[in-house]
Order: C-alpha cells, then structure tokens, then sequence
C-alpha cells in the first residue's frame, strides 16, 4: 500500500466534495445575487457591481472533478475572491450583442 497515492485520491476526493457542495446558483446570461450585479460582456468575460459599489471585470474560469482526464466540469467566475459557480455552462455564442468595453 502506498501512502501517497492513498493522500493524494483523499485530497482528491475532499477537493471534489467541495465543489459539489459549493452552491451551483449563477446563470450564464447574468443575474442578481445578494451580493451582486452580474452580466456577460464577451464570451468568457462578466462584469460585476458589488453591494458595497465595487465594480470590475471577471474571467469565466473551469475546474473540473477529475483534471487528468478533465470530466465533470464546473465553471465559475472569482468575484472578491469568492468563487461563484454557475448551474449551467455559460454559452460560447448569445443572441445579442456585446456592448464595447469602453462603455462598460
């Protein structure tokens, strides 16, 4: 038996049990929290306003359960350094289009 292997599939394991316990709650065309304002502004890129008024940008990033073999995806994007996971993958085409950023 190799101790290592055995830490390394329970830290697996934990990693994976958080994510599945982090609540799922963005939707991918953007949407009210209780925390903040979010709305897509390009494939993979939100803008977000805060309770408190910050404002910023915020790439789409994934992780997924199992990165060697990359399955089970989530998608989440980092808003004052909390992750906030959307319940379903955000769409690479939207049938409206993107203001420039300029004016974001």
């Amino acid at each position: 038996m190799n101790i290592g292997k055995e830490l390394e599939k329970i830290e697996d394991e934990e990693r994976v049990r958080q994510i599945r316990d982090s609540p799922h709650i963005l939707h991918p065309a953007g949407g009210l929290t209780d925390q903040f304002v979010y709305e897509p502004v390009a494939p993979g890129k939100y803008v977000y306003r805060t309770i408190d008024g910050e404002k910023s940008f915020a790439d789409l990033q994934i992780i997924y359960e199992d990165e060697k073999e990359q399955k089970h995806p989530h998608w989440f994007i980092n808003v004052k350094g909390e992750r906030w996971y959307f319940k379903d993958k955000p769409s690479k085409e939207f049938l409206f289009d993107f203001p420039s950023f300029e004016m974001v």
